[in-house]
C-alpha cells in the first residue's frame, strides 16, 4: 500500500506539534443504519501491532492492518466539515 500526505495535511499535522497519524475505518450508526467512515486520527494508536506503519511527506501515518483501498493508494488530506477543517483519509472503501 502506498500513502500520500498532501502538504496542507502535513502542515496542519505539524500544527498541532505531531508527526505521527493513524487511520482506519470506523463503524457508524445511525436511524439510516450502520456504514463504515474513514477516519484520520492524530498520533501513535494504542494497539500498534494491529497497524502497518508507512512514512511520506515527514509524517509517519499507521493504516490498520487489512485495511481495503481502491487502487493501493491512500491519500491523507485537509477538508472541510460545515465551517471546520479537518484531516481526512481518501481511497479506502
Amino acid at each position: 500500500m502506498n500513502i500520500i500526505v498532501e502538504d496542507s495535511a502535513r502542515d496542519k499535522i505539524r500544527a498541532k506539534n505531531a508527526d505521527t497519524v493513524h487511520c482506519m475505518l470506523n463503524m457508524c450508526a445511525s436511524w439510516g443504519g450502520t456504514t463504515l467512515d474513514p477516519a484520520v486520527y492524530v498520533g501513535t494508536p494504542r494497539n500498534i501491532d494491529h497497524f502497518n506503519k508507512l512514512e511520506n511527506n515527514g509524517i509517519t501515518v499507521y493504516v490498520k492492518k487489512g485495511t481495503p483501498s481502491v487502487n493501493g493508494t491512500l491519500t491523507i488530506t485537509v477538508g472541510k466539515f460545515l465551517w471546520f477543517e479537518k484531516l481526512m483519509v481518501e481511497g479506502m472503501i
